[in-house]
């Protein structure tokens, strides 16, 4: 048989192994606390293992702030031991899925899977079309907007990788250093406050034309976005010529970019029992005939298929979002799934893997 044989490159940034803290001692919404904590700022918790973790409102457990509503911690239980909780080392993607790596995916799939795939929206600087059955996008760059977790899953199937975990995700930004109260992704608890634009749009060096903070740290939310009106290129902030270390750019403490602001990531929750079950099982690369990721123990699986979202929530704020969820430990919508609206102009994806032990 004749084959076509495609090569794709997915930049990742390795998290080693390592105890860190979840929780940074500020006000965050719903933010995770240890058990000891009864009102005001929150008591960072030490996350030493990949063992099972209690969750109650006890010394030494895992607790969170909210106990109802979007930012919920649930009910007091456990996390299993197969539950990926960040200690051991993975794999992140360095950037959110930009429309170009979603574009290489929807044409390797058949026209049916494709079409499921295939989010149709041509406003918020989405600009990912289809002719003749191929799809190509005037915004390879930029972050790719209205992914459903369904796409988000999908891609990441497709791709041998597998969604992140809420433990993953503060790990991710914060490393292993002490919590700093209220910080973002790069570590401070300060952000640029003035409106961007834009020079080279949609280009491979689109750039922050004014308005680059020099001291505070760079992101894309309500205030900076401006008259932009969605999505900035993937990693924009680090490209600066002002660009003087990890707080301008944005990057988390591994270098991974845009993970406070641009568009939301979608991680596994820990405020419900399905997503309390995760495994961290990776893709393997083939769908369902319908377009669907497949693995087992992936929040949203109905009927062998994942065609919800229960089990998945929000984090790291977006473009047209406020400054406060952008916050590594903020929890608003950590625990929210949402049943009607499935794609959404700040809902992005970015996928990790587990390393190999060495």
């Amino acid at each position: 048989a004749t084959v076509d044989v495609k090569v794709f490159a997915i930049e990742m940034v390795y998290v080693p192994a390592g105890s860190f803290d979840v929780g940074s001692g500020g006000t965050e919404s719903g933010s995770f606390t240890n058990g000891s904590w009864s009102s005001g700022a929150t008591i960072p918790l030490l996350i030493s293992s990949e063992s099972e973790l209690t969750i109650a409102p006890s010394t030494g457990n895992l607790w969170g702030t909210s106990t109802s509503g979007n930012s919920t911690i649930g009910g007091e239980g456990t996390l299993p031991d197969a539950f990926p909780k960040g200690y051991a080392a993975f794999y992140c993607q360095k950037y959110e899925i930009s429309q170009q790596q979603y574009v290489d995916f929807l044409n390797t799939l058949t026209s049916a899977q494709a079409s499921t795939r295939y989010p149709n929206a041509t406003t918020n600087r989405h600009a990912i079309t289809v002719s003749g059955g191929v799809y190509s996008t005037t915004n390879p760059y930029v972050a790719c907007n209205f992914l459903s977790w369904m796409d988000g899953a999908a891609y990441s199937d497709w791709a041998g990788l597998r969604p992140m975990t809420e433990l993953e995700f503060e790990k991710a930004c914060r490393g292993t250093v002490t919590p700093v109260a209220n910080e973002y992704a790069w570590g401070t608890a300060t952000v640029a406050s003035s409106a961007y634009t834009l020079e080279n749009p949609g280009a491979t060096n689109e750039g922050i034309a004014s308005n680059y903070s020099t001291s505070a740290g760079n992101a894309s939310y309500d205030i900076t976005d401006g008259s932009i009106d969605g999505p900035l290129r993937v990693g924009i902030f680090a490209a600066n010529a002002d660009n003087s270390g990890r707080i301008t750019a944005g990057a988390s403490y591994y270098g991974i970019m845009e993970l406070s602001g641009n568009l939301w990531e979608r991680a596994v929750t820990v405020g419900n029992a399905t997503g309390r079950d995760f495994t961290g099982l990776h893709g393997n690369g083939a769908l369902s005939t319908n377009g669907h990721a497949n693995e087992t123990d992936w929040p949203g699986l109905t009927g062998g298929e994942v065609t919800g979202a229960t089990g998945s929530g929000f984090r790291g704020g977006h473009w047209n979002g406020g400054a406060t969820i952008m916050r590594v430990s903020d929890r608003y919508y950590a625990a929210y799934a949402p049943a009607i609206i499935i794609r959404f102009v700040s809902f992005g994806f970015r996928a990790v893997r587990v390393a190999p032990a060495p």
